[in-house]
């Protein structure tokens, strides 16, 4: 509840259901491109250090088996939310939903 009320200052006011879920989606995005950056980086050390060994080719499941099940889990962000909420375009304009409100408070 906490990453809600630090995330929610930072949406849109017209994002709809659709756009809520793209937000969701390019954060969790972002975590997991965290993660393969991460096994990339172990690779390429474990590569570096070992020059020597030349009769096997190391691969990334490798890696992926050596990590616990909460380590290959990817960790989403408040930074993560903030910043897709900053890269999608609301489907709703801010003055359609204006004019929706209007509808809206007349049949009330």
């Amino acid at each position: 509840q906490m990453m809600a009320n630090e995330v929610i200052d930072h949406l849109p006011p017209s994002l709809t259901g659709a756009d809520f879920s793209a937000v969701c989606n390019g954060a969790l995005m972002m975590a997991v491109k965290r993660l393969c950056d991460q096994a990339d980086n172990e690779l390429n050390e474990i590569i570096s250090d070992s020059a020597a060994r030349t009769d096997k080719m190391l691969h990334i499941d490798e890696i992926l088996s050596r990590w616990d099940e909460d380590k290959r889990k990817p960790k989403v962000s408040v930074a993560d939310f903030i910043k897709a909420s900053q890269e999608i375009v609301p489907m709703i304009k801010e003055e359609d939903l204006i004019k929706f409100e209007a509808l809206r408070s007349k049949f009330e």
